[in-house]
Order: C-alpha cells, then structure tokens, then sequence
C-alpha cells in the first residue's frame, strides 16, 4: 500500500516529504502560505524563504496529515509488516531528565520514563535499544511500559552505565567472549516470522570523564573494534565525532555510517556538523540498500519535552533518539 510521510525537522523547521512507493512528491511552500504556518505551525527555513514564493501543488490531501511520526503504510507501525524492521537507539539518560546533574543517578522518573516509551511506541518501534540503564529494576521498568522482553547488562567498569535492548519480537543474547567493554557492548539477535534473524549490537563506547583523554580514547578505539563484524547494526552512543579513530576501521570491516536525512537542508547539506554527532548507527554495506529511513528526533523536538509538575519545560533525556526503518526479509 502506498504511503507518503511527512517529517518536519523540528530545529531548523525544514520540511521533508518522503514515501516508498509514492517517490519524489514534493511540497513546495510559500513564505504567506497561512494554512502550513498557522494550522502546521511550520515555520520556514532561511534556505526555502530565500527560493521566493512557491505555490503549493499537494497531491495528497490533508486528511492524510497525522500529529504522529507517519501516515499508513509502513510508517504507520514496522509491525504490521513483516518485510519491515523499526529499530530505535537512545541515551536516556539513566530516565531523569534533561535537568539531571551528576552520574550517580537515583531509581528513573516514572513520568520520564512514561515519555520515552510513548515516543519509542508512537514511532512504531519493533526494537528499542537503549543506553544509561542504572540497573536491572529500572530495565524491567521500561519493559513494563513497552510491553516487550529485554536483554539488560550492566555498565562495565562503572555499573549505572548499564543498558538494555527491548523486543516485541523474539530475542536472544548473543556471547561476547573475552571482551570487557568500558561500558555496554549488548549483543542481541531477533527472530521475525518469515524472516531471516537479524543481529543488532547496543553501543555505548567510554568517554573521558572517568578514564581521561587518552585513555578514554584508546578504550573507544578497542571496544568499537571488538564490536566490528560481530552484528549487522552498530547503534548507540560512540562517544566521539564520526570521524574518530573507530570510522576508518568500521569501514574496513565493511560497515556504514547511517546519516539522518532530517538534519540536512533542502541540498543535502548537514543543518548540524556532522563532527559533533555521537549517537551514531554503522550497519553492513551489503545492507544499506534495505535502509528505508533513518532520522533523528532530536531533544528540541516537541516529542521530547517533558512538562514537571512545577510548570517549568525540559527534556525526556540529553540525547536525541535514533530511528531506523528497515526492510527485512
């Protein structure tokens, strides 16, 4: 069934319009259209102001609008589809909000934890891989509100830097002998109906805040080659630009690095400099053909405000989440 998929970049407010069997549509803009500023509350780009006033030729009526990710099809839920894999990766910040101070986190927020999981369910998520889990408890927490299984290990070396991989599909632990990550090196493997397993590995390499500069880095460098050719997907917090010293040897491997279509302009320029993003997804090059989406909804986006009780705004976690689409068969 045919679907098209409206994705608002929810930073530098520019629109993207995409679809799988439907390809190529494009909504065009104008600076007075009052209908896409007022009802959308859109506003528009400098790069899409400057191409003048563009009448608006929509081919799909508005009825086909949602507040949500998505529209029908696939974007409407992975699960309905068994040719489709929604895997979701994020930093949740031990579940505390973006307020949070230090890294010796109590038990997570209920109210925050209730967030992330309508965030991750309203995407349609198959797959939640999730980094900064305190403990056991606060994993089967997060499992309750998703309703799915999980595969939780604790932080190496500093144990709140724990993590979990969630699954409404069949999963397994997968062995990773002779490593001693610096954090989570969590590897998972799903079983689909009429589908051929799929390995996914929970990332969350070191920083220098404990170990320091250079140990830090060595410990990145060491845990993201002991991660390299044993899954399909790499995903989580690397902890360093995309460019570091585990870039070139992903490649070798034969990994890709996953860029988020939302956080380029109208050309395919990078809206945000791609040297200073850290969550990052690296799948197999013999399956980038079968990437269908991959965006980022970052913690400016509206999805990720959390309101307190005391009126005030902030964030469902520091870290902006990661979605990927999949075909899988």
């Amino acid at each position: 069934m045919p679907f098209v998929r409206i994705l608002i970049h929810p930073c530098k407010s520019v629109p993207l319009l995409e679809g799988h069997i439907i390809e190529g549509i494009i909504l065009w803009f104008s600076r007075g259209t009052q209908f896409m500023k007022q009802e959308m509350n859109i506003e528009f780009s400098k790069h899409w102001t400057r191409r003048g006033v563009l009448g608006i030729g929509m081919l799909v009526g508005s009825s086909l609008l949602t507040e949500g990710f998505s529209v029908e099809g696939v974007a409407s839920g992975g699960a309905k589809d068994k040719r489709f894999l929604r895997v979701i990766s994020h930093n949740i910040y031990w579940g505390q909000g973006s307020s949070f101070r230090t890294d010796q986190p109590p038990s997570p927020r209920r109210e925050v934890l209730k967030g992330l999981a309508k965030l991750y369910l309203d995407y349609g998520a198959d797959v939640v891989s999730l980094q900064e889990i305190q403990s056991a408890e606060a994993a089967a927490a997060m499992g309750q509100e998703l309703g799915m299984d999980f595969v939780y290990q604790e932080g190496g070396g500093f144990k709140q830097y724990g993590g979990a991989i969630f699954s409404k599909w069949p999963l397994r632990a997968l062995p990773m002998d002779h490593v001693a990550p610096g954090r989570i090196l969590i590897r998972i493997e799903i079983s689909m109906p009429e589908a051929k397993p799929f390995q996914i590995m929970d990332v969350h390499l070191p920083s220098g805040r404990q170990l320091g500069p250079q140990e830090g880095a060595r410990k990145r460098l060491e845990d993201a080659t002991a991660a390299a050719g044993r899954a399909d997907l790499l995903i989580g917090d690397f902890n360093q630009r995309v460019n570091a010293s585990h870039a070139p040897m992903l490649e070798e491997k034969g990994y890709a690095l996953l860029w988020p279509k939302n956080i380029n302009d109208s050309e395919g320029t990078p809206l945000v400099n791609p040297e200073r993003v850290v969550d990052q997804g690296w799948i197999r090059k013999n399956l980038t053909k079968d990437v269908v989406e991959f965006i980022y909804v970052p913690i400016c986006d509206p999805r990720m405000q959390l309101t307190p009780d005391d009126g005030g705004e902030e964030r469902l976690s520091d870290h902006p989440a990661m979605m990927l689409t999949l075909r899988w068969h």
